[in-house]
């Protein structure tokens, strides 16, 4: 992930070959890379919690969020929280955006 200034050549990278619009979907503060195909797995914690996000694509917060949206939405990017080697946390990106 490439946040502010350093994102900015990547930003570049896809406007120059792409429309700008789909390069600034979803903002010029930040882009994600992922270089890599290989597939990572890890280990469950015993209390792992999954968000979805929703209503305007924004976290809902604890205790809420807990439904899909649709059920394309496991399909979507989600951010993961690893800890001492186990994930913990998982927040699922929005069915909108």
């Amino acid at each position: 992930m490439y946040y502010g200034a350093s994102a900015a050549p990547y930003v570049a990278a896809c406007e120059a070959e792409h429309d700008p619009d789909e390069c600034l979907a979803y903002g010029d503060d930040f882009w994600t890379v992922n270089n890599n195909p290989r597939t990572r797995t890890v280990p469950l914690d015993p209390g792992f919690r999954r968000r979805y996000e929703i209503d305007a694509c924004a976290d809902p917060g604890p205790g809420k969020g807990a439904k899909k949206a649709s059920p394309e939405q496991d399909q979507f990017d989600s951010w993961l929280i690893i800890e001492n080697g186990k994930a913990t946390f998982a927040l699922t990106s929005c069915v909108y955006g």
